[in-house]
């Protein structure tokens, strides 16, 4: 299962497991892919940590409560309070009042949002900010001038609000907002309304496709972590500002299909069967063979060799036969790896339900019990020549 699509079966942000896999492979730089993305999940602040009897979860929940929310308040007590536990951080977090419960024109700050389409965590961030620059003013003030002052609201087009235009169209509202932001730069004698209406003209400018599906729908189809794409397009954006958007999309798909761990470009086999259904039949880790199998294609260690020859090595890697790779074996025991590979595909073929560890190691056994019985009819031959003499 994909990284994307665990995060969101498990309720998990895929941006922050990701992030986390950046810092750990720059901490950790001798890890495998699959011992990275395992320390990622583990050390994720996921402790089922308790309040009135339930999960910290569930009373989010039931509480109508934002769990981001009581993290980032964790967050900020653990600095004042360093020497509380965690179960203690939590429960001070849910209990404790924090400071004025903003109002404006006689509604909360949620309700007003969600009356005039505007995002509460925005507005939130402009208080926190306005409060931050102006600390001499009163709350109602900081919350006038924090909403006020922020130009949201003001921005509409054929009737809709900025928000509502850009869910409808499929346009990220922060994406219009930056088009806006530099449209004003460039053409500072426009007006607002004359802004809007030229970013709206130029949002198809905006919205990347590929094969016919926005970005975000084509990853989810396809199982590619949307985040790689997006941050491939503005580095090749920064790098080449004269592309087109459609040369961008393309462009970052293609870095993707040569270069990213679950890349469908390059089709690896073992034995006669498609890499990733033997992983998937085996239990191994596709995306981290394939990660090695990357790896090695730009190591000059492994010059010369072919897809298949590193697949098997990798592979075989695995699967040690008295802490030997089955390559080793058969030199050791005087038996063509060739001919090896050849039994081990049949068989993979007549039993294919079988794991391929029990069949590789029936077959070893087999291979023992001849060279047993060879050794054995050798010193026959030897004893009776002897004798005959």
């Amino acid at each position: 299962m994909s990284i994307e699509k665990y995060c969101q079966k498990n309720n998990l942000s895929s941006r922050t497991i990701y992030r986390r896999i950046d810092r750990l492979k720059k901490k950790y730089p001798h890890l495998t892919p699959d011992e990275l993305v395992t320390l990622a999940f583990d050390n994720k602040k996921l402790n089922k940590y308790e309040y009135l009897g339930m999960s910290i979860k569930e009373y989010c929940e039931r509480k109508n409560i934002t769990p981001q929310q009581v993290y980032n308040r964790v967050g900020f007590l653990k600095k004042q309070n360093p020497a509380l536990t965690p179960q203690e951080l939590f429960e001070l977090a849910i209990t404790k009042k924090w400071g004025p419960k903003y109002e404006y024109h006689g509604m909360s700050i949620k309700e007003y949002c969600e009356k005039n389409n505007l995002s509460v965590r925005a507005i939130y961030f402009r208080i926190h900010y306005v409060k931050k620059k102006n600390p001499n003013l009163s709350p109602d003030e900081i919350i006038t001038k924090a909403i006020e002052e922020k130009r949201y609201q003001i921005y509409n087009f054929e009737g809709l609000s900025m928000r509502e235009y850009c869910k409808l169209h499929g346009i990220p509202l922060t994406t219009m907002y930056e088009r806006i932001s530099t449209l004003k730069k460039s053409h500072p004698n426009l007006s607002d309304e004359e802004l809007v209406k030229l970013a709206v003209l130029n949002k198809h400018s905006m919205k990347y496709e590929y094969h016919g599906m926005s970005i975000p729908e084509y990853c989810e189809t396809h199982s590619i972590p949307k985040s790689y794409i997006y941050h491939n397009i503005s580095s090749l954006k920064k790098q080449n500002p004269n592309l087109t958007p459609e040369e961008l999309v393309n462009t970052a798909f293609e870095k993707y299909y040569t270069y990213g761990i679950n890349s469908p470009k390059t089709h690896y086999y073992y034995l006669g069967v498609s890499l990733r259904e033997f992983c998937n039949n085996n239990d191994l880790s596709y995306n981290s063979i394939k990660a090695y199998l990357l790896a090695a294609s730009k190591n000059p260690k492994y010059e010369g060799l072919t897809d298949e020859e590193l697949v098997s090595y990798f592979v075989e890697q695995k699967y040690p036969i008295n802490g030997l790779t089955l390559k080793e074996y058969c030199s050791l025991v005087n038996f063509s790896y060739e001919s090896m590979h050849e039994l081990l595909k049949e068989k993979l073929k007549q039993y294919p339900n079988i794991k391929f560890k029990i069949i590789l190691t029936s077959v070893i056994n087999s291979i023992n019990e001849l060279l047993i019985k060879e050794t054995q009819n050798k010193n026959n031959n030897v004893n009776n020549l002897t004798l005959t003499r």
